[in-house]
Order: C-alpha cells, then sequence, then structure tokens
C-alpha cells in the first residue's frame, strides 16, 4: 500500500542511490545563500552593537551624575576637585555648575 507513495520505488538502483545524496552544486549554491544572508545581516547587527554600547554610556554618565549629587548632599555642598599641584580642593556645587 505505501509502496505507491515511494516515487523512486520503480526506478533502478543506481537511480534510487543517486537520489538520496546532495550534489556537490547543490551544497555550494546554499553555502553562498547563508553566505549572502550573513553579509545582509552582519551590518545591522553592528548599528545594533553601537546603539547598545551608546545606552550604555549614557546610562555610566546618570549613575556618576546621581553619585556626585549624592555626595555633594552628604558634604554640605562641597566636592571634591584636584588643582594642577594634583592636591585635593573642596569646592561649592554651586561654582562648579551644578
Amino acid at each position: 500500500m505505501w509502496d505507491d507513495f515511494n516515487f523512486s520505488y520503480n526506478l533502478p538502483k543506481t537511480y534510487r542511490r543517486k537520489m538520496r545524496a546532495f550534489t556537490l552544486i547543490e551544497l555550494l549554491v546554499v553555502i553562498a545563500i547563508i553566505a549572502l544572508l550573513l553579509s545582509i545581516i552582519i551590518p545591522s547587527l553592528n548599528l545594533a552593537k553601537r546603539k547598545a554600547a551608546a545606552a550604555i554610556c549614557l546610562s555610566n554618565a546618570k549613575n556618576l551624575s546621581a553619585a556626585w549629587y549624592m555626595y555633594q548632599e552628604d558634604n554640605d555642598g562641597l566636592i571634591p576637585q584636584r588643582s594642577r599641584s594634583m592636591e585635593v580642593m573642596m569646592i561649592r556645587a554651586s561654582s562648579a555648575g551644578w
């Protein structure tokens, strides 16, 4: 009963054996298609990577700003600043542009 659905049943053995495997051309075509798709996808992945790096940088800047703000609140409005002689001086946050 199931033999009616097997299209290679009536073919000689040499043809049946050839139908089971991929040819070299078919494999090369598949590899070429995959390479083409990758060449299309990779630039968009780089764009996403750059946007993620920008989001991380923005998040870090926000966290640093919050840390400096909390520091000056805990220290009577003073924040540390290095002078040219590398000595640490305390200045008012209002004069630092806060």
